[in-house]
Formats: structure tokens, sequence, C-alpha cells
């Protein structure tokens, strides 16, 4: 069973989170793997703290955003 005090000593400044997240574009496996950590960590992170859980919630509607974006850019070049 994992120690509660292990988790939160393993846990990274909300800055270096965002940074994690973006660089491994949302996925929470490869976060866990970018913070040394197991993935049902940063599940346990983003319950206990509504500010992580908000990083991949950000980045998730960004992701989402930039391509409901290149969908429509391309859908106009089709009908030039």
């Amino acid at each position: 069973m994992a120690n509660r005090k292990g988790i939160t000593k393993k846990k990274p400044s909300i800055e270096k989170f965002a940074e994690v997240t973006e660089a491994c574009r949302g996925v929470i496996s490869k976060i866990a793997d970018g913070l040394n950590v197991d993935r049902t960590t940063i599940y346990d992170w983003c319950n206990a703290d509504a500010r992580f859980q908000a990083v991949i919630d950000n980045y998730k509607g960004k992701l989402v955003k930039d391509q409901s974006a290149g969908r429509s850019q391309g859908r106009g070049e089709r009908n030039a």
C-alpha cells in the first residue's frame, strides 16, 4: 500500500506539473512516468487538489480547441 507521506513528498509544484502535462500532451500515464510516480498518484493529486485537476482539464480543453480550429481551417481549404 502506498505511503501517503511518500506521495506528498513527491508532489511537484503546480508549475512543474503543468510543464510536464504540456510536454506529455495530457496523457496521464506519460505524466506519471515524467514525474516518476504511479498513474494512480496523479489521480490522487487531482482528487486532493483542484489546481492539479484544473491543469489537466485546461490542457485537454486547449487540445480540443486546437483540434477544432485545425478542422475548421482544413474545411476552408477544401472549399477554396
